[in-house]
């Protein structure tokens, strides 16, 4: 797929979460060579919705579930409440091989609970002499970047302009 064919399919406003307030919002990062690269978000917001969202190979991925989608999200996955999955999906750990996942609360770090997404975006950009699929979230005084370069290079979390590392 061309760059033209990204920008055409998937840029755009995620319209979902903007103006609701965030009541959780937590990221998995995947540790590799001391980079910690952005995995997946899980993040509630103030409507009662659960936002399950990544980049992978420049495809942005958003699933926005109310009361009722998240149940049958969590059956259709053998678990009773979407809680179950989240704390499954959001489990920090490592394995046999020596790569490690951490879970940072997004929500705690930066003081956003009640604050106000005033948008969500899908760019494409070239950064690093290489495409990127850049989302963005702005809640108030805050932006959240993930910047993923198609497999090339790994991807990265920046929030408030501070790439996150550790």
């Amino acid at each position: 797929m061309e760059l033209e064919d990204f920008i055409t399919s998937y840029s755009g406003k995620i319209e979902a979460p903007i103006g609701k307030k965030i009541l959780y919002f937590k990221y998995l990062l995947h540790e590799i060579n001391d980079i910690f690269e952005p995995v997946l978000a899980w993040m509630k917001t103030d409507d009662n919705v659960w936002h399950r969202f990544f980049l992978d190979a420049c495809i942005p991925h958003w699933e926005a579930l109310n009361s009722a989608q998240a149940l049958q999200y969590a059956k259709d996955s053998g678990e009773d409440s979407i809680e179950e999955i989240i704390k499954e999906e959001l489990t920090a750990y490592a394995d046999d091989e020596g790569a490690k996942w951490k879970v940072i609360d997004v929500l705690e770090l930066n003081n956003l609970l009640n604050k106000e997404i005033v948008n969500v975006s899908v760019t494409y950009l070239k950064k690093y002499d290489n495409v990127a699929a850049q989302l963005e979230l702005l809640i108030e005084d805050n932006k959240i970047v993930i910047n993923d370069f198609c497999d090339i290079i790994e991807a990265e979390l920046i929030i408030n302009d501070k790439k996150i590392t550790a």
